[in-house]
């Protein structure tokens, strides 16, 4: 069986054994490519059948512990998107941080905030989780680590790479490295100024940090027109980005605009299930919305329509 071009996601791996698994599956269906032939197919025309690409995101230090010895092993080419900022703070993400908090208390203090009070009544229900990706990053690092020192657990352990494992990837010849904001913010929560500041700033001290041209970049959470827009997309391709990944569920083609290729995201689950979600695509998530009802993305959409209902 022939299965179409597509570029696979990955965030967090703690199971090495699902990992290798996953791996093989994808050997024995695709031919494995590196990021760079991805680069070809859409700029020099490289031709490229039955092909996989394998990314990361967020340089989470599973990817040294668990993902690099796999991959070290079988050959296999992947790219990873990372912050230089959490690299070199040895610093967490928000999201990381989030799992760490009492999430009633955390959704108390957010509702009180300026931007929600005047819809409390209506969005009272919806989780923290939802709350939180409305918000401007910096507004939402200062409530978490409020809550976080209110409750006695500050000492959150930095989860991603440090310098000397980023490099040590970087060197093996099968990972490259992209960059994906200095915060992981939602970008289209932010102002025109911090939104350029996220994405220059990631690239330019990514770049110092290598000490090589950052190619590519991926966006945080990923969906264009609810994370990101056209903005974000003129600030990367003012930057000399050459590849930007998003996270629309479907297979690449040369009729994807180079700054918004698509990816399929993996997690979990057995063979079967993770050649159901690559061949299914988009229909994967309609299938799981029938047996579910509505995802975080739905309650985000509605969200922002009730907010911009006060704007107006």
């Amino acid at each position: 069986m022939v299965f179409n071009n597509t570029v696979v996601n990955l965030h967090y791996v703690n199971d090495p054994v699902w990992m290798e698994r996953a791996f093989l599956l994808l050997k024995k269906h695709y031919q494995l490519v590196s990021v760079q032939q991805i680069d070809g197919y859409y700029h020099n025309n490289t031709p490229l059948r039955n092909s996989c690409h394998v990314t990361f995101d967020d340089g989470d230090d599973s990817f040294y512990r668990v993902v690099f010895p796999i991959i070290k092993k079988h050959q296999i080419p992947v790219s990873i998107y990372v912050s230089p900022k959490a690299t070199i703070e040895r610093d967490s993400f928000w999201f990381q941080k989030f799992k760490a908090t009492d999430k009633e208390a955390l959704k108390k203090v957010l509702l009180k905030d300026v931007k929600f009070a005047p819809v409390t009544s209506e969005i009272g229900g919806f989780p923290a989780i939802v709350l939180c990706k409305c918000m401007e990053i910096a507004k939402l690092n200062r409530v978490i680590d409020q809550c976080l020192e209110k409750n006695k657990n500050h000492s959150v352990v930095a989860k991603n790479m440090s310098i000397a494992q980023l490099l040590e990837v970087e060197d093996s010849g099968l990972v490259e490295i992209g960059a994906h904001t200095m915060n992981h913010p939602i970008l289209s929560n932010e102002s025109d100024a911090d939104a350029e500041w996220e994405i220059s700033s990631s690239i330019t001290e990514l770049s110092k940090l290598l000490g090589k041209t950052i190619n590519y970049f991926a966006f945080p959470n990923g969906r264009y027109g609810l994370d990101f827009g056209d903005r974000e997309l003129e600030l990367i391709s003012r930057n000399g980005i050459r590849l930007a990944f998003s996270t629309e569920r479907k297979s690449f083609s040369k009729r994807d605009n180079p700054l918004l290729v698509p990816r399929k995201g993996l997690s979990h689950g057995r063979n079967a299930m993770i050649l159901a979600k690559l061949i299914l695509g988009k229909n994967w998530d309609s299938l799981k919305k029938v047996m579910q009802g509505r995802d975080e993305t739905d309650l985000r959409i509605m969200l922002n329509k009730i907010l911009a209902g006060t704007e107006k």
